[in-house]
């Protein structure tokens, strides 16, 4: 019998700690947010997208204007200006307005919807790993 209640016990304990996992996603969201700005951050330095290809270059005549490759990097304006902010569930994505040319010339700083690269998809779980661990008290 005491096997018995030890056993039930343990299985309030989980039950009790499943049920703290709810809204799981948006803390979710808030431990990704971080991460996934850094990772568009970096892009910049080295002139690469988020799936590893390089930017379109500058062309000559903005080279003689005194810029220099990689693009989008001469004041650091547009990297600072990457932000991911939680939202809910979700975390949102911004930039500078005047990097919407920018990103329709070929130096795109955001996945595709749904082609988010390895190093994207591994910050989001090692968030959620960290929330998980942190709500089960591990």
């Amino acid at each position: 019998m005491a096997a018995n209640a030890s056993s039930h016990a343990a299985l309030a304990k989980l039950r009790s700690k499943l049920a703290g996992l709810a809204g799981l996603a948006v803390e979710d969201a808030k431990q990704a947010a971080a991460p996934l700005r850094e990772l568009v951050r970096a892009e910049f330095p080295e002139g690469k997208g988020p799936d590893g290809i390089a930017w379109k270059p500058l062309k000559a005549r903005t080279i003689e204007k005194g810029r220099h490759n990689p693009p989008l990097t001469n004041t650091g304006m547009a990297r600072d200006s990457a932000e991911a902010m939680p939202e809910g569930n979700s975390v949102r994505l911004t930039v500078r307005a005047y990097m919407r040319y920018h990103l329709s010339t070929g130096r795109p700083v955001f996945p595709k919807p749904g082609k988010a690269p390895d190093p994207w998809r591994e910050a989001v779980r090692e968030a959620n790993r960290r929330v998980i661990r942190k709500r089960l008290g591990l």
